[in-house]
């Protein structure tokens, strides 16, 4: 009774969220072990290719069942006819099975893995995607600009003494960091663990500057002058939405603001 509770628990539509979150959590399995074959110096040893796919294939199906809620009735060597009626599968699901379980070719195997992996993720995002979205900047972003204000500075201190090293590092974590956060504003949760780029949609929508792009040790003013756009942009993005900005021009007005909150 307590096995049919939990299937049926699996099956509900408010667990939907949940199994979707299981099955993309899965794949990082896969993903380890692609980068294995891919790697590692027997990666074209067939032995080695086979057990490695046959790892992911493992991990595939069990994705397919948290994405489709169902729960298999019989495991190894019963898994292929349990999934052929599943709704939300990939379409060539079995050529690339049959690629990986008949194939005696290791690149063969490798990128027959590889595309079923790209496939099943593409599935899940588009499950994720077709999720109830959850728009607010002021939940999302109260605080961002306050703190990530300091790195922009340390950017633009990097910029104006050619220090490339903290300007490579910061200038990345700045782009995929606003990036990130802006399409957990707009889309109400934070991007896939196993996101391919889709985070940067917003980002690059409202037309903020590609800073990653204009990295260069040669010149840093390019780069310099798109943090200070970058700055203007997100602030008045910001107050646009909503979301209040504390800034202080001195200590005194700081400290004012302070005791006034407490």
């Amino acid at each position: 009774m307590k096995l049919r509770e939990t299937i049926s628990n699996i099956e509900s539509e408010s667990s939907a969220p949940v199994m979707l979150s299981k099955a993309e959590s899965v794949l990082k399995e896969c993903l380890i072990s692609m980068a294995k074959m891919r790697i590692a110096e027997n990666s074209r040893n067939l032995s080695y290719s086979r057990t490695q796919a046959q790892n992911i294939a493992g991990s595939i199906f069990m994705s397919l069942g948290f994405l489709n809620q169902i729960y298999y009735k019989r495991s190894w060597g019963h898994y292929r006819e349990q999934v052929k009626n599943l709704p939300v599968k990939p379409d060539q699901l079995d050529q690339y099975l049959d690629t990986i379980m008949f194939s005696s070719t290791p690149d063969e195997i490798m990128s027959a893995c590889e595309q079923l992996i790209a496939d099943t993720l593409c599935l899940i995002a588009e499950r994720q995607n077709g999720q109830e979205e959850n728009r607010s900047y002021k939940d999302r972003m109260k605080g961002y600009y306050e703190e990530e204000r300091g790195m922009m500075n340390k950017l633009l201190t990097a910029c104006e003494k050619g220090h490339y090293e903290t300007a490579f590092f910061v200038a990345i974590g700045l782009q995929d960091g606003l990036s990130r956060i802006l399409y957990s504003a707009e889309k109400g949760r934070w991007p896939s663990t196993v996101d391919l780029g889709e985070h940067r949609e917003f980002y690059v929508r409202f037309g903020y500057p590609d800073l990653v792009a204009l990295l260069d040790p040669t010149d840093f003013e390019p780069l310099r002058l798109a943090v200070l756009q970058l700055i203007e942009k997100l602030e008045n993005h910001l107050k646009a939405e909503g979301v209040s900005l504390n800034r202080f021009n001195s200590i005194t007005e700081f400290e004012s603001f302070y005791k006034n909150k407490v």
